[in-house]
């Protein structure tokens, strides 16, 4: 973990902040964003995780034949 990330965690030891909008008098969750608390932080193994870029289609690992060709 970056010592920087490290370093504010042991300060903040963790954050949630959420905001709301108002419209018409009626007020709205709008969002929210979450930092665990530091004891709460675990390392992942990397080669487990599956990522994708924003937009893409869910990944699909029975393509990856694409060597094979059925004409």
């Amino acid at each position: 973990m970056p010592e920087d990330l490290r370093a504010f965690l042991q300060i903040a030891d963790g954050i949630q902040l959420s905001w709301k909008i108002k419209k018409n008098d009626h007020v709205m969750p709008f969002g929210m964003m979450n930092l665990n608390r530091l004891d709460e932080i675990v390392q992942i193994d990397e080669k487990k995780v599956q990522f994708a870029a924003l937009g893409e289609a869910e990944y699909d690992d029975s393509s990856d034949d694409e060597g094979s060709d059925e004409d």
